[in-house]
């Protein structure tokens, strides 16, 4: 934790701590990929199960660490020890690689994902937005918009979002859409997911859109 203060500092707030050296993390992601390296660099395995940081030096045991309250404050101590499994729990089998569209990088799995105070991509997804309104016009009924909003209505989802890739895609990003979110990535340290489609058929566009980054890429 001290290492990675010393590397990162920039994903802590000094400003507000729950006791000494536990400081509020503005980025989660960041912080367990970053404690996982500083593990691995000692030797150790490290990982992480969604909720504690998993910890060993043998698959004989493993030591489970709470180490990031729901307050997103650092949890350090003997308070941060939680349990410790025999054999090791980890690592499982891991999943399949998603598609990657053709993506120049090698495939990549995510640690963890949450929310960011501050996305990089917004405004490429907007930009994109309109250049595919503007390029593929009539997949849209720009007379029909979602009240209150600037939302115009869609008429083909899965046309939408094809569109939406291949416009990312053209801006120099590797990107596809999950099923439910679009996805995007520039290198395999995260990835940025939004939310571009209400459930009443219109686009979702501006700052609600932006759902979670995952850590590190999550294709």
């Amino acid at each position: 934790m001290d290492q990675l203060i010393a590397q990162q500092p920039e994903i802590f707030n000094f400003n507000e701590s729950s006791g000494s050296g536990q400081y509020r993390v503005t980025s989660s992601g960041r912080y367990y990929v970053g404690l996982i390296k500083n593990l691995e660099a000692q030797g150790l395995c490290g990982g992480f199960d969604g909720e504690e940081l998993q910890i060993k030096s043998s698959n004989s045991f493993s030591d489970q660490y709470h180490v990031l309250t729901s307050a997103f404050m650092m949890r350090r101590g003997q308070g941060s020890y939680r349990t410790t499994c025999a054999p090791a729990v980890f690592p499982t089998p891991p999943p399949p690689f998603p598609p990657n569209n053709g993506c120049s990088l090698p495939g990549s799995l995510e640690i963890t994902c949450d929310h960011e105070l501050r996305e990089q991509y917004h405004a490429d997804i907007d930009r994109a937005l309109d250049k595919v309104a503007r390029d593929d016009p009539g997949n849209f009924d720009f007379n029909n918009v979602q009240p209150g909003t600037d939302w115009y209505a869609i008429k083909d989802a899965d046309r939408f979002f094809d569109q939406m890739v291949k416009a990312m895609i053209s801006f120099g990003y590797c990107s596809r859409f999950d099923g439910e979110e679009l996805v995007v990535k520039k290198s395999n340290d995260f990835s940025e997911h939004y939310d571009i489609f209400a459930g009443e058929g219109y686009i979702r566009r501006g700052p609600g859109s932006y759902r979670s980054s995952c850590f590190p890429a999550a294709f």
